[in-house]
C-alpha cells in the first residue's frame, strides 16, 4: 500500500496534492513537494520522501540522518 501523508488533500477542480499546512499558513504556492504522477491511478500520489517532509509538525526537530 502506498504511504499518504496525513496533511495532503485535494482541492475540488485541481489534480495537485495541497499541504494542509502549508494552506493554513497562507503561503503562495501551497502545493506537496512530495507528489508524482501515478501512472495506474492517473492521479497524484505521495511520494516515500513525503514520510520525512520538514514541514510536518510531528518530524520538526526529528534528526534527518
Amino acid at each position: 500500500m502506498k504511504y499518504t501523508c496525513p496533511y495532503a488533500t485535494r482541492k475540488p477542480g485541481s489534480v495537485s496534492l495541497y499541504c494542509k499546512l502549508l494552506v493554513e499558513a497562507n503561503k503562495p504556492f501551497p502545493y506537496c513537494a512530495h507528489q508524482y504522477l501515478c501512472r495506474i491511478t492517473n492521479l497524484w500520489e505521495n511520494t516515500e520522501l513525503s514520510r520525512d517532509c520538514p514541514v510536518r509538525p510531528d518530524i520538526i526537530g526529528k534528526d534527518h540522518t
